[in-house]
């Protein structure tokens, strides 16, 4: 996801314009998962947890031992979710 926060704009807006798009884009692994509500739902939650990338909002910059590298961490506003910890355990 480094696109989102890098300094090539172009290549930031197309990625989080694909990011965003996931969900009207299910990527479905078969056909038959296609035609399955539980797929397509299974694949709609985690479509709008991916979408959470897309915004640079969530990422935080870190300070390295080197002092011209930073690293970058994603921070998810799902990550306290009782569901997403039940399923982390």
């Amino acid at each position: 996801m480094m696109f989102v926060v890098g300094q090539n704009a172009e290549l930031r807006e197309a990625a989080k314009s694909a990011i965003v798009k996931l969900p009207e884009a299910l990527p479905y692994e078969s056909e038959e998962d296609a035609k399955s509500a539980e797929a397509t739902a299974y694949l709609a939650r985690e479509a709008k947890s991916w979408a959470l990338f897309a915004d640079p909002s969530h990422y935080r910059l870190y300070k390295t031992d080197e002092p011209d590298k930073v690293a970058i961490g994603f921070e998810s506003p799902e990550a306290s979710n009782p569901e997403r910890v039940a399923r982390a355990n």
